[in-house]
């Protein structure tokens, strides 16, 4: 089954994710805050060269994908 999807808010920056390509809302600006920090997880930044080196956001989708390789590899 599909997480769901972000819905975008007033002040979200339309971002493009750098992994698949796929455009979602970032809120990290927003005083309520973004989708991502109610993850229980948080990525280590930078990411490992085997990962990838992503400049902005990644999508829910992606993140999450990330964040079980990096899981597996522990």
């Amino acid at each position: 089954m599909e997480a769901p999807q972000p819905k975008a808010r007033t002040g979200d920056r339309a971002v493009t994710c750098r992994r698949c390509g796929e455009q979602f809302s970032c809120a990290r600006d927003n005083p309520g805050g973004c989708w991502c920090a109610a993850e229980s997880f948080r990525l280590p930044v930078p990411l490992p060269a085997n990962i990838g080196a992503f400049a902005d956001c990644l999508c829910p989708s992606c993140l999450r994908a990330v964040a079980e390789l990096l899981d597996a590899r522990r």
